[in-house]
């Protein structure tokens, strides 16, 4: 399998972008180009995912479980880009513990297939995964004590969710 491609520049335009050789682009320049490019690509990969990145929060001196405020300074997830196919809810952001994802936070995500809930999380608020229609898998996890109501309504490809002895209230 040949990795490169060899270009000749015959004639001397202004249409090919390097410095233009009788013989073609040396192989010196070809392999920088290439680790260019791959450093390029990573790093967009690494920073897209990246869930400061493709996440929205607030900062909150409070969360709301079972009608009950809970005084803490924590984060609540406010929503998600579109493009996100995968997401990961992490345990912290900015040194406070995620312990809400808000109302619709990700509804209508039609890319998303697969989120994994860290151990911080207590609620996931009404319409939070509401008509995400790709979404297959969700990971929760045991320090889930409430789901409000129509969290997952019309995630039509998720078949399954497994909820742990310590889920407390789930909506209708």
């Amino acid at each position: 399998m040949q990795l490169f491609v060899n270009f000749k520049c015959v004639i001397y335009s202004e249409s090919c972008f390097t410095k233009k050789y009788k013989g073609g682009i040396n192989m010196k320049k070809k392999l920088i180009i290439g680790v260019i490019a791959a450093i390029v690509l990573l790093c967009g990969i690494v920073i897209l995912n990246t869930p400061r990145f493709y996440l929205e929060y607030e900062v909150s001196d409070h969360y709301m479980a079972n009608g009950q405020i809970y005084d803490e300074d924590c984060i609540r997830i406010k929503n998600c880009k579109n493009y996100v196919v995968m997401a990961k809810i992490p345990d912290k952001i900015e040194g406070l513990p995620v312990r809400e994802i808000d109302q619709s936070a990700f509804v209508n995500k039609k890319l998303l297939t697969y989120v994994d809930i860290s151990d911080s999380v207590k609620v996931v608020d009404k319409y939070a995964f509401y008509n995400c229609t790709s979404l297959k898998k969700i990971n929760l996890p045991k320090s889930i004590k409430y789901i409000r109501k129509s969290a997952f309504n019309e995630c039509k490809k998720l078949k399954k969710i497994e909820f742990s002895d310590s889920l407390k209230r789930i909506g209708a």
